[in-house]
């Protein structure tokens, strides 16, 4: 694989992980809330729901199997049920004394950020639609395959490392960003759940 066509995959990977949607709201209020710990726990769970996309798309691409839009709507829908879920918590987590000392992180976070990096309609967009652009057809060989997947990797890893840290920190100043950025993500994941009711119910 050149490095023309890595580069390019590294690009979208970035762009795709710079976009504001729900894994970005997600890390963003569990590390205003809970600390440095708990954005990054729930970090390594989106960037696993990545790698998991990565290794089904690759599947697809390779063995060129064809995917149906019913089946797209299908996970848009399922994603649906997870973000409203995880807006659910979010909002009970707002809830309580909002100038009391931040929670700690907790076990669930990372299953959360599991289940929020694959609810992401910009996950499933790039993994099966736009990868496939990129990557060529035929003639991948497993170091091809691994180079992808640490571009991946890296473009998932680092943008939500330094949203962790810049997170923390406001958290740290007072109550306010943690309350208000914990309100803003679970109302972002509940217009993200909507939108994806509405594009299965388009197509």
């Amino acid at each position: 694989m050149n490095s023309f066509i890595l580069g390019a995959v590294f690009s979208a990977a970035i762009l795709n992980n710079l976009a504001p949607g729900p894994s970005m709201f997600l890390v963003l209020a569990r590390a205003s809330k809970a600390g440095l710990t708990a954005g990054l726990v729930a970090s390594a769970g989106v960037v696993l729901a990545q790698m998991i996309y990565l290794m089904v798309a690759g599947a697809v691409l390779i063995l060129a199997i064809p995917l149906s839009e019913s089946l797209f709507s299908g996970l848009r829908l399922f994603g649906a049920v997870l973000l409203v879920y995880m807006a659910w918590r979010l909002l009970a987590d707002a809830r309580g004394d909002p100038s009391g000392p931040a929670p700690r992180a907790e076990r669930g976070d990372f299953f959360h950020g599991v289940l929020v990096g694959l609810a992401n309609p910009f996950n499933m967009i790039f993994m099966f639609a736009v990868l496939p652009q990129v990557l060529p057809a035929v003639g991948l060989t497993m170091t091809d395959g691994a180079l992808v997947a640490v571009a991946i990797f890296l473009a998932s890893a680092l943008p939500k490392i330094i949203l962790v840290i810049v997170a923390d920190g406001l958290g740290r100043t007072n109550w306010l960003p943690r309350f208000w950025l914990n309100m803003a993500a679970a109302f972002a994941l509940l217009t993200y759940a909507v939108m994806a009711v509405v594009n299965s119910i388009a197509a």
